[in-house]
């Protein structure tokens, strides 16, 4: 297993190196969104140094005014007859509906994530969920559990609008063919979405304190997953060819007829 996980740590280490340029951009915008900036060598004393709060302010106002509007999910119907354009606009509906449930479920909605993310960084990143898919995969839920339930009040989806520093996509000229998503988070709410299979990443060796943090490296192509973790006693990334990363999920065919990420960059390439 350990030379199967090998191959995949390097892959997700050529896509971070690929995408170098890009997150140090990425670092430039979030700097201005926080108005950091310092002048370059001395400053004379004559000047006064006042920076601009409309890399922040901007971003925000938009979001604002354009997180108001609903999406508008659009189905083109499958012929000209009323019955294909009916089966179309019940089909919208349903969308909508699951959509606006799934955004229920997250502290801020996915439509405000998604605006920000675009004004801010021009690069959206998203992962969708199907929760009947995720209890098989992962068997985290016990049948009927109380977790379970209160899960299934937001209906069959989750959308996770992700940060585009965090994630890595590999592009043919075809289509996107892989995309990697890492993360630091606390040991706690990593055992949460992952259940039994993150079981014993808290784990430390006698006479030292239990680990805080955990890097979790979410590979996923149009065949396989595979998922690793690498715990830590501070909130910074450890790489992802760690040899102390344990695995959560095993290189294996995930079963989804496509990649269920979502990432679209504006402008051209």
């Amino acid at each position: 297993m350990s030379k199967v996980l090998k191959k995949y740590q390097q892959l997700v280490a050529d896509m971070m190196e690929a995408d170098k340029n890009r997150d140090a951009m990425f670092r430039g915008m979030d700097a201005m969104f926080r108005g950091e900036w310092k002048w370059p060598g001395e400053k004379p004393s004559w000047v006064r140094l006042s920076v601009s709060s409309d890399p922040h302010d901007a971003p925000r106002a938009g979001a604002r005014v354009l997180s108001a509007l609903d999406p508008a999910i659009r189905l083109q119907p499958m012929g000209d007859d009323e019955g294909s354009k009916e089966k179309a606009n019940r089909i919208e509906r349903v969308l909508k509906w699951h959509f606006f449930n799934a955004s229920r479920r997250r502290r801020a909605s996915v439509v405000r994530d998604t605006v920000m993310s675009a004004l801010l960084y021009d690069e959206v990143c998203a992962r969708i969920t199907y929760l009947p898919h995720h209890e098989k995969t992962l068997k985290a839920f016990q049948p009927e559990s109380k977790r379970l339930k209160a899960a299934r009040r937001y209906g069959p989806f989750a959308v996770t609008v992700v940060n585009p520093q965090w994630v890595h996509t590999r592009y043919s000229d075809f289509m996107p063919e892989a995309v990697v998503h890492k993360s630091v988070q606390p040991i706690r709410e990593v055992l949460d979405f992952w259940g039994p299979r993150a079981a014993g990443l808290e784990e430390t060796a006698k006479g030292k304190e239990p680990p805080k943090f955990a890097t979790v490296y979410d590979y996923t192509d149009l065949e396989t997953r595979v998922v690793w973790a690498v715990a830590s006693e501070h909130d910074s990334m450890v790489l992802p060819d760690d040899s102390a990363a344990k695995v959560i999920i095993a290189p294996s065919d995930h079963d989804l007829p496509f990649l269920p990420w979502v990432c679209r960059v504006g402008g051209t390439t």
